[in-house]
């Protein structure tokens, strides 16, 4: 079995509860299975150099937006999982979404990243968490002056 298949199967609902939108092409839903298998096998490198679990590891994912990446982790078992928003309808739907669906394995917050205190309020909302994994997927083209 293809092992991205493995990895993430993922159903065409899945796909569109946690995307978004639902498409009946096929390389979609290849590109998808690609794409987590590939952060998957990222976060197995990682793991196994700490010793830990890679369902362990504490990944924060910076401009989260409304989380998708964060609920494809939470479906696929990780447990600790952070997200960052500068944006607050994006925060505030995400955050609607984690009471309403019970993902409690995921924290988001509503942070700009231009805050000189951005460091301090991560360890206030996240409890010091150091984390293992910092994503910034689609986010840096969006600062005016990275």
């Amino acid at each position: 079995m293809d092992r991205a298949l493995e990895v993430a199967d993922f159903q065409p609902d899945e796909v569109k509860r946690i995307v978004g939108r639902i498409t009946k092409d096929e390389d979609f839903y290849s590109f998808i299975k690609y794409y987590f298998n590939f952060f998957e096998n990222i976060f197995n490198v990682i793991a196994k150099n700490k010793g830990i679990d890679p369902k362990d590891l504490k990944i924060l994912d910076i401009g989260c937006g409304t989380g998708a990446y964060l609920q494809t982790f939470n479906h696929l078992g990780y447990n600790h999982l952070y997200g960052m928003e500068i944006d607050e309808t994006s925060h505030q739907s995400l955050a609607e979404l984690i009471k309403h669906d019970k993902l409690d394995k995921i924290k988001v917050t509503n942070t700009n990243i231009y805050d000189k205190n951005l460091i301090e309020k991560l360890d206030q909302n996240f409890n010091n968490t150091k984390f293992d994994v910092v994503l910034l997927i689609c986010t840096l083209e969006h600062f005016s002056n990275p």
